[in-house]
């Protein structure tokens, strides 16, 4: 199977790549019209910077995950241009940045393969491996939760900026222009950590990339491209400054996961990731993983540790193969060692890791296809399997039609996931549906009775559904739990009011203000409830907030 698109044919400049094009927009072009789900809220709904492109919106509010990611936060202001807050100008960008992903990873494989270490066992099918490995990672389902879930662009442009820097390199190596490509390198990576704390992998993802393809040396890779490595410097202390701002920084939870802890939990996740990236299915919103013990995981342990060793002996070895292997556990070195993240798993972690394995995949396939027969019906086979991706992923895509679609599907995956029931919960409150919602709700209580949001909540909705005496026993209980929420004082005042008990309600509004002094629509009840003119007038607002 001669490659006809090799060299400077047209196939090869220009079919393939909009072959890549059109099969992602195949894939995902059905999931423009979906909603705004989870985190796409406090990130995009209430994200007051993204409003405007100049001053440039750099940092996102205070605290949050967006101040942390100001690249991030300069493109959602980007897509608010383009379509205000309607979500299909967000998902088309990131789409758009799915497919310039699917782009450099045809071209980083396709000029991997024409090296000299690779040429002769693969340069003359050079582009169609590479067509091959960018199709089936681009149209690989794991993707959606990267490419779909609008606030995980965090991910998936980190990760094509991480791409470009190793696109860049790889020129720079090839000699033609190399200090400008040296350049666009540096600048992809500084663009990248400014995007999300994972790209901190990068530099070290190019090193080894050229210690064991290009110059097959450690020593010599650092001495021939230190310029290039010099450059990646501003990029990590950047890093260093952002991660005081937001970011990964503030999702680490000691309390729920210690290094410890956090790391054997992680053995049983990759393990599943793996799992998913052979067969993808089923796909989960939010897994909300337990922690595991060792005597739980010591089977998936033991099977990592050997895989990591033999990618770690490989690359010493200077393997094509184990490079691949390396690769993809320093991709998930932030998000899946020893740093005790909130949650444990999600799969838009994989966006990144999921690359070569897919390209250790095509190529071992080929090398196992010796004849020009046997690789004619490996070309068919790549084309069936990334119809089969491509269905998946047009399928999952549906799951994101609307927050109760995707949660509802979440919670039939995942049964003991307390917090998939109440964002399901929220979700059909949100549609109106005050009932279902209820049931929902109490299907929560039974999986974590100390969810003070869910008892909030099933207030929220009795007093939709006129039962306030109902009501005002629920938001209680939710402020047993949690004293200092300021809205639920509030609408315990008001379900007092309908109850005819205004000095209840009016302690509830006074301790409201208490906890929120600028809470717009208590300091109006409580001038209306004491016959003010003014809400200026109203006595006790002065009074500062006990400590929580």
């Amino acid at each position: 199977m001669q490659d006809r698109c090799a060299g400077s044919s047209v196939p090869g400049r220009v079919l393939f790549p909009l072959g890549l094009f059109l099969a992602a927009a195949a894939a995902y072009g059905a999931s423009l019209g979906a909603p705004f789900v989870m985190d796409d809220r406090a990130n995009i709904l209430d994200n007051s910077t993204i409003r405007a492109l100049w001053p440039l919106p750099w940092y996102g509010p205070a605290g949050s995950v967006a101040a942390g990611r100001p690249v991030a936060n300069l493109s959602f202001a980007l897509s608010h241009a383009l379509s205000g807050l309607a979500p299909w100008g967000y998902r088309a960008v990131n789409v758009l940045i799915h497919i310039a992903a699917m782009l450099l990873v045809y071209g980083i494989v396709g000029r991997s393969l024409a090296l000299p270490r690779l040429r002769e066992r693969f340069g003359a099918h050079a582009r169609t491996l590479a067509f091959f490995s960018a199709l089936l990672w681009g149209l690989h389902p794991l993707d959606t939760q990267a490419v779909t879930y609008i606030s995980q662009r965090f991910e998936s442009l980190a990760a094509m900026l991480v791409l470009a820097a190793l696109y860049c390199a790889i020129r720079s190596w090839e000699g033609t222009r190399a200090g400008w490509w040296g350049a666009g390198s540096a600048l992809a990576m500084l663009l990248a950590v400014g995007t999300k704390e994972t790209a901190a992998v990068g530099p070290g993802m190019v090193y080894l990339f050229e210690a064991v393809l290009v110059r097959g040396s450690f020593r010599e890779a650092a001495r021939r491209s230190w310029k290039l490595y010099a450059g990646f410097l501003p990029a990590l202390a950047w890093l260093g400054y952002l991660a005081g701002l937001g970011g990964t920084a503030q999702t680490i939870d000691f309390t729920k996961f210690t290094p410890w802890e956090y790391l054997i939990t992680e053995t049983r996740v990759i393990s599943h990731y793996l799992r998913l990236a052979v067969f993808p299915y089923p796909l989960v919103m939010d897994y909300a993983w337990p922690k595991e013990t060792l005597a739980g995981v010591w089977p998936f342990a033991l099977a990592l540790a050997a895989l990591l060793a033999a990618a770690m002996g490989g690359v010493a070895g200077k393997s094509p193969a184990a490079l691949c292997g390396a690769l993809f556990f320093l991709a998930l070195l932030v998000s899946s060692s020893v740093f005790p993240l909130m949650d444990a798993a999600f799969e838009y972690r994989m966006y990144l890791p999921l690359v070569p394995l897919c390209v250790l995949a095509v190529l071992g396939a080929f090398r196992l296809a010796g004849n020009r027969e046997a690789r004619t019906l490996l070309v068919l086979a790549g084309c069936a399997v990334a119809f089969a991706l491509g269905l998946a992923t047009f399928a999952r895509n549906r799951d994101f039609r609307s927050e109760a679609a995707l949660w509802a599907d979440t919670a039939a995956k995942r049964p003991q996931n307390a917090r998939a029931f109440a964002s399901l919960g929220f979700a059909l409150a949100e549609a109106g549906d005050c009932d279902k919602a209820v049931e929902v709700y109490e299907k929560t209580l039974m999986l974590a009775p100390d969810a003070w949001d869910t008892w909030y909540n099933l207030g929220n909705c009795m007093m939709v559904m006129g039962r306030p005496r109902e009501a005002a026993r629920y938001y209680q209980r939710s402020l047993l739990l949690r004293p200092v929420n300021a809205s639920a004082h509030r609408n315990l005042a008001q379900a007092y009011l309908l109850l005819s008990d205004p000095a209840a309600a009016e302690r509830e509004l006074r301790l409201t203000l208490i906890y929120n002094p600028d809470h717009p629509e208590a300091r109006k009840d409580l001038a209306g409830l004491l016959g003010q003119e003014g809400e200026d007038k109203i006595p006790g607002t002065t009074l500062t907030s006990p400590s929580k």
